[in-house]
């Protein structure tokens, strides 16, 4: 019977490592707008401006009007101060949505003035405004994750706010299990902590053989690359929680061998 208890409190523990170790883990990394901030370098804000000026220009070949309205529309700047917002409407949602005003006037700037080069005028105004929207549909559509991205702020809102929650009331029953069975757990701790450390080695490792996330595509290949980086960078958080998990499985179970050692001389 106490074996059969035993097992059971080693696989309680384990459960509550494990949930604890996704918990942190996730606030460290996905869940944390810090981690998510320093994953966007310079080189990729040029890419996200070359590959959007690009793509507008190959869809106004058959407009009429010059490619270089687009050179002046935004730039490096505008493109961050975009990102800048998608990241605020991600972790800090409060019912906003993305502003591209600034871009959208640029245009229309760029657009009167060209014609206006060319003596042209603007004899239909719906067909006018159709083209405006074609054109910021295309910068729209780098940003705002094909209109998804409300509803995911509303999503990750909700989340990081469960994770919390979850992160305090694993914390303190942790701390009051130490506190109030000390003893106990010490001797049971060191096998949970290598079953959890070793459940995320592989855990990781499996993911990366069935799901080939280094070719994984979504939305758009910038935004892939984003997104590729930013599970690249959680799973090594994961590895190193890991690693630090089987590290202090170690010196528990040394520690226990010592002690138990000690109290055998002085019996």
């Amino acid at each position: 019977m106490k074996i059969l208890m035993k097992h059971i409190k080693m696989f309680s523990l384990t459960i509550v490592l494990i949930v604890t170790t996704i918990t942190v883990g996730l606030r460290l990394t996905v869940l944390n707008r810090g981690f998510i901030e320093n994953q966007f370098s310079q080189e990729h804000y040029l890419r996200v401006e070359k590959n959007i000026k690009e793509e507008m220009k190959g869809s106004m070949l058959s407009s009429g009007i010059d490619s270089k309205v687009i050179d002046t529309m935004f730039t490096v700047s505008d493109v961050k101060e975009t990102t800048n917002q998608v990241i605020d409407i991600l972790y800090n949602y409060h019912n906003q949505s993305l502003n591209t005003d600034k871009i959208q006037n640029n245009l229309e700037k760029n657009i009167i003035e060209n014609l206006n080069e060319h003596n042209y005028q603007v004899d239909n105004q719906e067909d006018y405004q159709s083209f405006v929207d074609s054109i910021m549909k295309i910068y729209k559509k780098e940003f705002t994750m094909l209109n998804h991205l409300e509803q995911a702020g509303k999503y990750m809102n909700t989340i990081i706010k469960m994770d919390t929650v979850l992160s305090i009331i694993l914390s303190m029953f942790l701390l009051l299990l130490i506190l109030l069975r000390f003893r106990q757990v010490k001797r049971l701790l060191p096998v949970p902590l290598l079953t959890t450390s070793f459940l995320t080695l592989f855990s990781i490792w499996y993911i990366n053989k069935l799901a080939g996330l280094s070719s994984i595509t979504i939305f758009s290949e910038t935004f892939s690359s984003i997104i590729r980086l930013v599970i690249e960078k959680t799973f090594i958080v994961f590895q190193l929680i890991s690693i630090v998990l089987i590290v202090l499985a170690i010196l528990l179970h040394i520690f226990v061998i010592h002690e138990h050692r000690k109290h055998k001389k002085e019996v």
